[in-house]
């Protein structure tokens, strides 16, 4: 059977390091931009395609900790799967938040108060137990 080549990229390793110098540092930033498309072509996508064998996913989280045995290829892959709790989005957190101060700032010009709202000098203030509850 011959193997077939999907996609190519040539990377260059970097060369050993020769202390702290100006060269080094180039070499290291150099290095670094092809890490991360190695990263991008290869990594990745091998990971994701290792992860979708196992039959876990976002939504679908083991309860306890999982090992199989995953062949691909002729090679026999070791994975462990470890359970974790998914978190929310830190976009949907401070949109979400955000929405909170803006009802409460809304409430406020229209002088509905609430007991989470100090004024101080015509500053309204609100409780950080409040804000953290929410958050």
């Amino acid at each position: 059977m011959k193997a077939r080549v999907v996609s190519q990229y040539n990377a260059k390793l970097m060369p050993e390091p020769d202390g702290i110098t100006e060269e080094g540092f180039r070499h290291l930033l150099n290095w670094s931009a092809t890490a991360a498309e190695l990263n991008e072509r290869v990594v990745t996508p091998f990971r994701e395609a290792l992860r979708a064998e196992t039959g876990w996913s976002d939504e679908k989280r083991p309860a306890e900790e999982v090992a199989a045995n995953i062949t691909a290829g002729g090679v026999l892959f070791a994975v462990t799967t470890t359970p974790t709790k998914k978190r929310p989005a830190y976009k949907e957190v401070v949109g979400e938040f955000g929405n909170y101060l803006g009802v409460l700032a809304d409430q406020y010009a229209r002088d509905i108060r609430r007991r989470e709202i100090v004024t101080i000098d015509s500053i309204p203030y609100v409780s950080t137990a409040d804000l953290r509850q929410v958050i």
